[in-house]
């Protein structure tokens, strides 16, 4: 098991416990960080009916799915966590929205026929450490986008003045920001040693330009963006 996928899992193991409604953070559900930038371009967009088929993946407890489903959108959503699904499931319910969620891996969606006027990126792409990951990610999305469709893409950036704690590591070559391990770290299949201590990989924070060059070289056209909030038409 890799180390990143235990921890997410963990995460939402204790966003159970809470028992109420909570984004990914343990945060408000309403109040998700994504919000303000949907709010701000979804009105600029031009779609061919009024209830767009959407796709979001890296949903987590749902709240960006709930978000675009209350405004009209056919939602699917995806996650990687089965945990996280099934709290979603539970807060569309509660909401008495129509959404289908399933267990996929972005990086491999299988059985999907559907095409999408919009796929939302929830905060999801950092989390894909390699670059065959991304590569394959920004692919599967580019195959179900229609033709003029949107990307809306939330993910976290590198910051000169992001503050380390003693058990991290962050690499500025790669973008990689690797966590200690303790002594069971062999036992994760992403675990790497460096100087004789062991590390696994959390996150890849790039550069907004970074961050760029790569959505275009994967066939995007960039319309708009803040830092690691970025808007994206088919190039």
């Amino acid at each position: 098991m890799k180390f990143s996928y235990q921890q997410q899992e963990a995460r939402y193991q204790r966003l159970r416990s809470l028992g109420r409604a909570v984004d990914y953070a343990g945060e408000s559900f309403d109040n998700f960080d994504l919000r303000p930038f949907l709010e701000e371009v979804l009105p600029g967009l031009t779609f061919s009916t009024d209830h767009p088929r959407a796709l979001e993946y890296g949903t987590g407890t749902g709240p960006g799915a709930c978000f675009l489903s209350a405004r009209g959108f056919q939602v699917d959503a995806i996650d990687i966590s089965p945990t996280a699904i099934d709290l979603a499931r539970k807060f569309a319910a509660q909401r008495s929205l129509r959404i289908h969620y399933e267990v996929q891996d972005i990086c491999h969606l299988r059985g999907r026929q559907e095409r999408y006027e919009l796929v939302v990126d929830s905060f999801c792409l950092h989390r894909l450490i390699t670059d065959e990951q991304r590569r394959n990610a920004l692919a599967v999305v580019r195959s179900v986008l229609i033709p003029k469709g949107y990307y809306v893409i939330g993910t976290v950036i590198f910051q000169n003045a992001r503050s380390l704690s003693e058990d991290e590591k962050y690499d500025e070559t790669t973008g990689i920001l690797f966590r200690q391990l303790g002594a069971d770290s062999q036992g994760y299949e992403d675990a790497v040693q460096r100087s004789g201590v062991w590390y696994a990989p959390r996150a890849r924070h790039v550069d907004p330009k970074v961050l760029e060059s790569e959505l275009v070289q994967a066939g995007f056209q960039v319309l708009r963006q803040d830092g690691g909030k970025v808007l994206c038409g088919t190039a």
